[in-house]
Order: C-alpha cells, then sequence, then structure tokens
C-alpha cells in the first residue's frame, strides 16, 4: 500500500506508522488497516461488519475492536490536527472518512543512501587534498633548500662518478673544452668523504 496523506497527516501503511513533520505515531498493523479501509471509501459510510470483514478477516472478535481502533485514530487526530474532525460517525450504520485524502502524496522517508555517500565523497577528497597539500609543501620545502654544488674545481664537465669498494674515492670521466676548441677527456678521483660532508649539508 503507497503511502497517503489526511489533511496533511502523512500515513505511512507499510510502516504502521502517521507522521507530521518531526512528530510521529505508531500505529497496531490492525489499527492502520482500519484507517486506510476507511481512506479508500473517503466520504463513503464503511459499516462495522465490513471493518470486521476487511481487517480481522473471518477471525472471531468483539465488535469493541472496532471501536478501539476508531478510539485511536481519533486520538492522533486530534493531536496532530489540533481537534480536525477525520472520521465521523453514523449511528447505526458504521464510520466515514470526512477530511481531506490524497492519494498522491509524494512525501517520504529521508533517504539516507546518497547522504551516506556524499559524506563517504567529502571525506575521500578531504583525505587526499590533505595529503596532496601535504605532499606539495614537503616536496616545494625539499626543492627550495636544494643547494647543488661542483664536485671539482675543474673547468667542463664531469659525470659517471663511481665510489670504490673501500668508500674512499669517488672516480669519475670529466671533459674540458681546450683554447684550439677540442675536447679533452681523462678519469680522476678524489677523496669521497669531502663529497660525502657536501651532500650531508
Amino acid at each position: 500500500m503507497k503511502n497517503f496523506s489526511i489533511e496533511g497527516l502523512l500515513v505511512q501503511p507499510n510502516l504502521n506508522r502517521v507522521s507530521l513533520g518531526d512528530q510521529e505515531w505508531r500505529l497496531e498493523p490492525k489499527i492502520m488497516n482500519v484507517l486506510v479501509v476507511l481512506a479508500q471509501n473517503k466520504g463513503k459510510v464503511v459499516s462495522k461488519e465490513e471493518l470486521l470483514k476487511e481487517v480481522w478477516q473471518g477471525t472471531i472478535v468483539v465488535d469493541m475492536v472496532v471501536a478501539r481502533a476508531i478510539s485511536e485514530l481519533r486520538n492522533i487526530f486530534k493531536q496532530g490536527l489540533d481537534g480536525t474532525k477525520v472520521i465521523e460517525t453514523i449511528p447505526k450504520k458504521g464510520y466515514r472518512i470526512v477530511a481531506n485524502v490524497n492519494f498522491n502524496d509524494k512525501r517520504s522517508i529521508p533517504k539516507l543512501k546518497p547522504l551516506i555517500f556524499l559524506l563517504f565523497a567529502l571525506m575521500v577528497l578531504g583525505y587526499f587534498g590533505y595529503r596532496y597539500g601535504i605532499l606539495e609543501k614537503d616536496s616545494i620545502d625539499t626543492e627550495s633548500n636544494l643547494t647543488i654544488k661542483p664536485f671539482t674545481s675543474y673547468r667542463g664537465w664531469e659525470y659517471d662518478p663511481k665510489i670504490s669498494s673501500d668508500g674512499k674515492f669517488v672516480a669519475f670521466i670529466f671533459a674540458i673544452f681546450s683554447s684550439n676548441n677540442s675536447i679533452v677527456t681523462g678519469m680522476s678521483s678524489f677523496n669521497s668523504s669531502n663529497f660525502l660532508a657536501t651532500i650531508g649539508k
């Protein structure tokens, strides 16, 4: 059974609940079924016998169960609608709903899944934004503190450095441009302790 409303009160048969804003009332299943039968026959008189047949479906009960159900419903409507008359008693015939019933009410319980997904997405974005910001800052700080110093005082290029097996020397190849535009290459080495000390600064 889909949701409907009575004078603005949202009725949710599948949840056995009637609500208005942040107020809500829980109904026993049989009492909710009485309300549904009356709503489906809006404006028509529904006899006590019809209610017993539709709601209790042949179960042997006393007639007072219908009167009790009607009383419970009237109490809810009195609280939620400030005394607006919803159910009218027709002496020796039955009951009918005289209030406005809307079966096209689109209101429902707020859907939690999209909200949870949105919160999760925001958390993930916040986490990676934070991490990216930290890494970017660290990268900038590292680059700004980096000082490049030459290995030697040779004029030209030094490349392909190798540290000796005992760790005491660094061997490398160097190339120097001579005055007649020729290139002089060679190999040299120096004490690695000075090199390592320079890196550590």
